[in-house]
């Protein structure tokens, strides 16, 4: 490749990183400006860490306790299948704090009885997410993460914050 050539390479992606970083500049100025309590920094990481955590939970969907909670629970009426999972997963609920770099897959958790947040949570997702509900990982309190589930049918609507153990959830009629 001569020199020539070479440099314009370099202006186009020179130019394209530049234009990439003004975009980013851009968006932040925009989160910013709609609400001045997001912060852009925090936001992205939220946006960066439920990425992950989605996608960890979606390679394990079929794990065998993933499987048999959602069919045992997905039969019973909207405003109670929070409550069916939680009491399913309580006999394997054991909050033992681990330093693994990744979080334990459904399976794992039971087998080990336990884990940290990040991992209940993923349990969590892989079972919700069988029943049809929707999933969105609050990532509010610092060092902690909990889902919050949205569900419709007909004419009613739930939503519900799932941490550990606890559930709490709103019905709504549509």
């Amino acid at each position: 490749m001569d020199a020539e050539r070479f440099w314009g390479v370099m202006d186009k992606v020179l130019h394209n990183i530049f234009l990439m970083l003004l975009g980013i500049s851009v968006f932040f100025a925009f989160m910013y400006f709609v609400d001045t309590n997001i912060d852009p920094l925090k936001f992205t990481s939220n946006m960066m860490n439920m990425a992950t955590y989605k996608v960890i939970a979606i390679s394990h969907m079929d794990d065998n306790i993933s499987v048999t909670i959602s069919n045992f629970c997905k039969g019973m009426p909207i405003d109670e299948q929070a409550a069916c999972v939680v009491s399913q997963v309580a006999p394997f609920y054991n909050y033992s704090m681990h330093n693994d770099t990744f979080t334990y897959s459904p399976d794992e958790y039971v087998e080990k009885g336990g884990g940290v947040c990040r991992d209940s949570t993923v349990l969590y997702h892989t079972i919700f997410s069988r029943m049809g509900w929707y999933i969105y990982y609050d990532f509010d309190v610092p060092g902690h993460v909990f889902l919050i589930i949205t569900k419709s049918i007909e004419h009613l609507s739930m939503r519900c914050i799932i941490d550990g153990l606890t559930y709490n959830c709103e019905r709504y009629e549509i």
